[in-house]
């Protein structure tokens, strides 16, 4: 579903926040939500998270007409979409809007690597990592304000743009910012780096994010 959540809203221009808002209002609500789903309950659930999504952080959210006759191919009705939609806000108690690792990326991003001539570039990769992240049953639980300091670790580490007697200056403004220990940040730099390295591996099949950014997955290889 989150890979499938890439390529619609992909191909609908919205904006980066959507993606990872959707994946929030879906993650929350599956972990509230106590009967069981069947495969169509999930299509229709990625439906409605991106709909809501895209009405709270884009700038022109996606039209009901494209939801039903595009994105859900008609499968699932205009009433049914929208009372799925109120199913999941009543869900959330209306609680839409968390923060996300994109937002906690901005941050961190904006001061760590102000004075990186790469700044732009680092922030783009970053990204990559934390959209593998909501992929990854293992690190998708993990606070955002934590992936996000990993994210932005492995980055500079990979791009080499940090000395190693510099690496623990890094390390001690990501800990700053985020609260988190530094070994936590170093150890889950760890496992996003494994999950980088081996994604196609183990998530076989699941493509369109790494499709996408060719020059980002070969860094990793």
């Amino acid at each position: 579903m989150v890979d499938w959540m890439v390529e619609v809203l992909t191909t609908f221009k919205s904006r980066e926040p959507t993606f990872f808002l959707s994946v929030s209002i879906m993650d929350r609500y599956l972990k509230n939500k106590k009967d069981p789903l069947t495969n169509s309950d999930l299509h229709l659930v990625g439906i409605a998270c991106m709909y809501i999504s895209s009405k709270v952080e884009d700038i022109y959210p996606l039209r009901m007409s494209s939801v039903y006759e595009k994105i859900g191919h008609k499968k699932f009705s205009i009433a049914s979409i929208r009372e799925k939609e109120s199913e999941i806000l009543k869900c959330l108690d209306f609680l839409v809007y968390t923060p996300t690792i994109h937002d906690f990326l901005k941050i961190y991003s904006k001061i760590i690597t102000q004075n990186f001539p790469e700044s732009d570039n680092i922030f783009k990769i970053s990204l990559y990592l934390a959209k593998l992240c909501l992929h990854d049953y293992q690190l998708c639980g993990i606070l955002p304000s934590l992936l996000a300091g990993s994210c932005i670790h492995l980055t500079l580490k990979k791009l080499s743009l940090q000395k190693k007697e510099s690496d623990n200056l890094i390390l001690s403004k990501i800990n700053n910012l985020s609260g988190h220990d530094i070994n936590e940040i170093t150890d889950k730099s760890n496992l996003i780096c494994d999950l980088a390295q081996n994604f196609k591996e183990i998530y076989d099949g699941i493509n369109n994010l790494t499709s996408a950014n060719i020059k980002f997955t070969k860094m990793f290889k």
